[in-house]
């Protein structure tokens, strides 16, 4: 056992260095992936729910990774009552405000710059009978290369704003009259850097960075002057 009595607190050199050892540390642990919560970044994000609630596709894509697309075929339940309002159809999302406070971006006519287009198209059987639907989400910061395919019907653009945004009246256009909808299609697109849908950290992360605060301020490391005794 060590006497209490007989220890001399290290000089204020010693303090100084341990105390800017740990200070990395604290910082180094905010650095380890899976530790942080969410961090800003361009990227695109695409989700398919059925009927059910059964999630089909969730799919990400970062800025880099462009142009992409993601394809997604479902075959149906061929005669089903719910897919008798499927045609083929688009929505077309456009880029929000690239600053905060500023308006959305638009071309010289005052029309929104495309940032993402999504089609669906129905695959049928000899009868007309739709069998297979096919998703494609495609994303391009060429805005010039997102042109909806003819004959597909489409609504308004919709502006992005950096959340998860539910485009499935745009893709079923002819719902909710045709019956519920068949599917659930959602997006989310940045204009500006927006949270990264990342892994929360385990509890034991947490309780040691908790533990490595409480620690550097009990001991009262990393102060460039050394304590006058009591």
């Amino acid at each position: 056992m060590v006497n209490s009595s007989s220890w001399t607190p290290p000089n204020s050199a010693l303090r100084r260095g341990i105390g800017k050892a740990l200070r990395t540390l604290w910082v180094g642990a905010l650095l380890v992936p899976g530790l942080v919560l969410s961090a800003p970044v361009f990227s695109d994000r695409f989700v398919v729910t059925n009927a059910l609630g059964i999630k089909l596709l969730d799919a990400t894509i970062f800025e880099g990774a462009e142009p992409a697309a993601t394809v997604l075929i479902i075959p149906l339940n061929v005669g089903a009552a719910i897919n008798a309002g499927l045609i083929d159809a688009f929505a077309l999302m456009v880029e929000g405000p690239r600053c905060l406070g500023c308006p959305p971006e638009t071309d010289p006519a005052g029309k929104g710059l495309p940032s993402d287009l999504i089609t669906l198209e129905v695959t049928r059987n000899a009868a007309g009978v739709p069998i297979s639907i096919e998703l494609d989400f495609i994303s391009d910061s060429d805005t010039n290369s997102l042109i909806p395919p003819a004959g597909f019907l489409g609504g308004a653009p919709i502006t992005e704003n950096g959340t998860l945004q539910d485009i499935s009246l745009s893709l079923f256009p002819r719902y909710p009259a045709a019956g519920p909808l068949p599917f659930k299609i959602e997006v989310k697109s940045c204009s500006l850097p927006c949270e990264a849908d990342v892994p929360e950290p385990s509890t034991l992360s947490l309780v040691g960075l908790a533990l490595l605060t409480l620690l550097r301020r009990s001991v009262g490391l990393g102060s460039s002057s050394p304590r006058r005794p009591g």
